[in-house]
């Protein structure tokens, strides 16, 4: 897929978008909270997911997540 540049969700099946994967991430916080875990690795996926969305990526395939560190360089 990154190889490819082709970031649309389906096209390496199963695909889920950059949003599926936040509303994901979201319950195992609340989760988390919910049973006063330490939440410190799905925040950092949540805020590289929101980053992403911010980006513009909300309904690209959760690979395009590369584009986004690729900027950051």
């Amino acid at each position: 897929m990154v190889h490819s540049d082709n970031y649309e969700v389906g096209a390496i099946p199963p695909g889920a978008s950059v949003n599926v994967w936040e509303g994901c991430i979201k319950l195992i916080q609340d989760h988390a909270g919910v049973r006063e875990l330490n939440s410190e690795i799905p925040d950092l996926y949540s805020d590289l997911f929101n980053r992403a969305i911010d980006s513009g990526y909300v309904e690209e395939d959760v690979a395009s997540i590369v584009k986004l560190l690729r900027e950051n360089v």
